[in-house]
């Protein structure tokens, strides 16, 4: 039977994937159904009572709260403490192999961990975005929150509430054309991010609209923010927050074109097909010259690989940044696996990361360079940024 309650003098901590439920702030009525199993990317209604100590906090972006605050034109993300009390967060599964595995279901052998109904422990597995059962956390040991389920929150007409009701739609013209750089990586952690903002840096130098999509990974806004601000360190810990005037958010995740709080909490086939039209909607909506795609983890990730073999988003792309573990097998392998298991022979490539940035690699990039014909970019080389990006001169300093 449902309940239904009166949140407007209760606090409820609730992250940054909510955001794309148009009206969730201003709600004061919630009902939700003990008895009601909920699926992926469903909210549910939970309780937290026993919290962090700053000894048990492995990093904020997983055990803190990414909070979101919208007021007229502004949006407002911050990271913050989480408090005892209710909590609205989804249902989810969380893939990144050097943090947490888990969720509804494992996320790598698609084995359901359970059913998730009113009083069901769950726990925090990604900035309160995400809540799941844990199949492998890192490192062992790691304190995680505890939420106690209430139960599934529903629409007024039953239905559970769900994140994927409410995906970003478009109207704008699908044919809108613009250079599309695809930045993937060996591993978590690897350096991509760091590549994004020196590409939109070197972007914005010579005046191009460039704008940024996070395209798989586990709901957390702090790539997207990064690369607009241009700053790795500007967000991430407690205590950070960053506003944007609406306009200047020229960035989005999967939260707001797949409506779906990771890569691995909905089936690939649907996740590719909303996917690729959120990307074509979004530059066509911002007027966008050059969209840089970030993905999460690796190339051979589900996710990834499901969007790597689909036709529409190969053809997004003319440019691919690769950060590689620091060794010319790496390099060698990963073109071999790009060119004849994945089949993109014609895409221009660039290495950076690590390979390219430590001093220890001068020699190896040397030989990648000579050998593979593949050029190896510093994060502060603008001109070598520009010259991959516009061989011909179309890049020209204004």
């Amino acid at each position: 039977m449902k309940r239904r309650i009166d949140v407007s003098d209760k606090e409820i901590t609730f992250g940054s994937a909510l955001r794309i439920i148009p009206d969730w702030p201003e709600r004061t009525m919630l009902e939700y159904d003990p008895h009601l199993p909920a699926r992926c990317n469903d909210v549910i209604l939970g309780e937290v009572d026993r919290i962090p100590s700053e000894k048990e906090i492995y990093e904020f972006r997983d055990d803190g709260v990414e909070k979101f605050f919208r007021q007229g034109h502004k949006v407002r993300f911050g990271i913050e403490r989480i408090k005892p009390g209710w909590v609205a967060i989804a249902v989810g599964n969380r893939y990144a192999p050097r943090s947490i595995t888990g969720g509804l279901v494992n996320p790598i052998t698609g084995k359901t961990n359970g059913q998730i109904i009113g009083g069901t422990i769950l726990f925090n597995i990604c900035a309160f975005n995400v809540a799941g059962f844990v199949n492998t956390v890192t490192p062992a040991g790691r304190f995680l929150t505890p939420i106690k389920v209430l139960g599934t929150l529903t629409e007024a007409d039953g239905r559970p509430l769900s994140l994927l009701n409410y995906p970003k739609r478009f109207t704008g013209h699908p044919s809108h054309s613009f250079k599309g750089v695809l930045v993937c990586g060996a591993m978590m952690e690897s350096g991509k991010t760091s590549c994004c903002i020196a590409i939109m840096r070197t972007l914005r130098a010579i005046g191009k609209r460039a704008t940024y999509e996070k395209k798989t990974g586990t709901a957390c806004f702090s790539d997207p923010v990064r690369v607009l601000r241009g700053d790795i360190h500007c967000y991430g810990e407690a205590g950070q927050s960053v506003e944007f005037d609406v306009l200047d958010l020229m960035a989005g995740d999967f939260v707001d074109g797949c409506g779906t709080v990771s890569d691995v909490s909905i089936a690939s086939s649907m996740f590719v097909k909303r996917s690729v039209a959120f990307t074509h909607g979004f530059a066509a909506v911002h007027k966008t010259e050059v969209h840089i795609v970030e993905l999460a983890d690796n190339m051979a990730h589900t996710s990834n690989l499901a969007l790597l073999r689909n036709t529409s988003f190969r053809s997004l792309f003319s440019h691919l940044v690769y950060v590689p573990s620091p060794s010319i097998d790496s390099a060698f392998h990963f073109l071999h696996y790009l060119r004849n298991e994945i089949g993109w022979s014609t895409i221009r490539v660039a290495f950076s990361g690590p390979l390219a940035n430590d001093p220890e690699y001068r020699m190896l990039c040397e030989e990648i360079e000579h050998r593979l014909k593949v050029p190896c970019i510093r994060r502060d080389e603008t001109e070598g940024w520009l010259r991959w990006l516009y061989p011909r001169g179309g890049g020209k300093r204004c």
